[in-house]
């Protein structure tokens, strides 16, 4: 083994002292990967602590016809969670439909609406409109369009409904979850003028203020409704992934040009190596280590840029707690990167080389 490392060593410092150039270029890709990766790293490390650093939550769709079906199956769900969850009263739930075609009566008088929002509030602290009978609370911008007050009466879904307040910078109308509806408006809109293609919305249901991990239980459960998430809100952290993967893959392409320089450089080492009986594995192990030293090298000078970057950022992004993925993804990333482009070429290079005895080093 020592006879091995001492191999390993010798060959390395003959590489740098005869070849500096090659050296030096394979120091600078390496670096500039790591370098590179620096900063959409943090990005990404910083997504993922603002997600998990804060209680869960999660936007649920599904087709109307699922939802009138288990309306109700889905809130005795959701109601049976809160009293079970220790959420410190910071759970919320709310189901927001969009209802088209809606012909409403306020204060007695026809009204037509083309469109109107819908949001059923499941779970709400404070939820000024639970076990108050057939009162609602209407958006802003709906009371001042038609004159709603509070205490008008309005008539949807053939219920009366008392306005009991009206929310300022709110939208649509606010109605308890238990409401007795029995026939629904239109969930479809209008044909597009120009296709002539139509499309049925979809209620969606929010759910916000529980852990992680009752969450994962509760999107469990409301798959089995027909619920289906809606993962628009990963798309910052999975923005952030993609550009960490893609500056690796950037390094990984400049790296194997460079890969071949260093490998034709040191062409010669090599095969002096094989033909005096050099075996095709501990030279192919031997070139992989030399380049491996050489890429912790180029990440450390890397890490220390990075140093440098999060005490000129450190209020802009922060990853507290988080930085053990933020130098898994720095080191680990590049390290990979280089391994993967390391052994294909040294593989081929290796076993391409002639030989005339082994001789186990």
């Amino acid at each position: 083994m020592k006879n091995k490392l001492t191999f390993l060593f010798n060959s390395l410092k003959q590489s740098i002292v005869n070849k500096p150039i090659a050296f030096i270029l394979l120091i600078l890709i390496f670096l500039a990967t790591t370098v590179c990766c620096c900063l959409p790293s943090r990005y990404a490390t910083n997504e993922i602590l603002v997600k998990y650093s804060n209680d869960a939550s999660s936007l649920f769709e599904m087709k109307a016809s699922k939802f009138k079906e288990n309306r109700m199956a889905i809130i005795d769900y959701i109601k049976q969670q809160e009293q079970e969850i220790d959420h410190n009263g910071n759970m919320w739930c709310s189901m927001t439909i969009m209802q088209y075609d809606c012909n409403l009566k306020i204060d007695g008088s026809p009204t037509k609406f083309d469109y109107l929002l819908v949001k059923f509030r499941v779970v709400a602290q404070p939820n000024d409109l639970e076990n108050k009978g057939n009162v609602c609370n209407i958006g802003d911008s709906i009371a001042r369009k038609y004159g709603i007050s509070e205490g008008s009466t309005i008539n949807i879904y053939n219920t009366d409904f008392v306005v009991q307040k009206i929310y300022v910078d709110g939208n649509g109308i606010y109605l308890p979850y238990d409401a007795k509806i029995d026939n629904w408006y239109s969930f479809s809109p209008p044909p597009d003028p120009f296709s002539g293609k139509t499309y049925e919305t979809r209620p969606s249901i929010y759910v916000d203020g529980i852990s992680h991990e009752e969450m994962s239980v509760v999107h469990s459960q409301m798959r089995k409704f027909g619920c289906k998430r809606d993962n628009t809100d990963m798309a910052g952290l999975t923005q952030s992934f993609i550009v960490v993967l893609a500056m690796l893959l950037i390094g990984m392409v400049a790296s194997t040009t460079v890969m071949w320089y260093w490998l034709k450089c040191n062409s010669k080492k090599y095969s002096t190596y094989k033909t005096l009986g050099c075996s095709p594995a501990m030279l192919a192990f031997t070139m992989i280590i030399e380049t491996l030293l050489i890429a912790l090298f180029a990440i450390s000078i890397g890490l220390f840029v990075d140093f440098i970057l999060s005490i000129a950022m450190q209020e802009t992004i922060v990853i507290a707690g988080f930085e053990w993925l933020h130098y898994l993804l720095l080191i680990g990333g590049p390290l990979s990167g280089i391994l993967i482009i390391t052994i294909v070429a040294v593989t081929k290079r290796a076993l391409a080389m002639p030989a005339n005895s082994k001789y186990k080093i």
